[in-house]
């Protein structure tokens, strides 16, 4: 059993496939390990963190306040 906080999805710079997959691989879980707990291909996790830890190096404002 794995446990995510919520939290983790309060950064609106990410997506929550983004959030989920930066938060697992960042815990020690493997891009394979990740695809196989999330039903998708390990090229999309490892895809998917690249451009989180991209937006998040970049300070990109993809949320904003309203």
């Amino acid at each position: 059993d794995v446990w995510v906080p919520s939290i983790i999805f309060c950064d609106r710079r990410l997506g929550p496939l983004e959030a989920l997959s930066l938060h697992l691989h960042g815990k020690g879980h493997s891009y394979a390990e990740i695809a196989g707990m999330l039903n998708r291909d390990s090229r999309t996790i490892w895809t998917t963190c690249k451009r989180a830890r991209e937006k998040l190096a970049s300070g990109q404002a993809g949320g904003g306040s309203r």
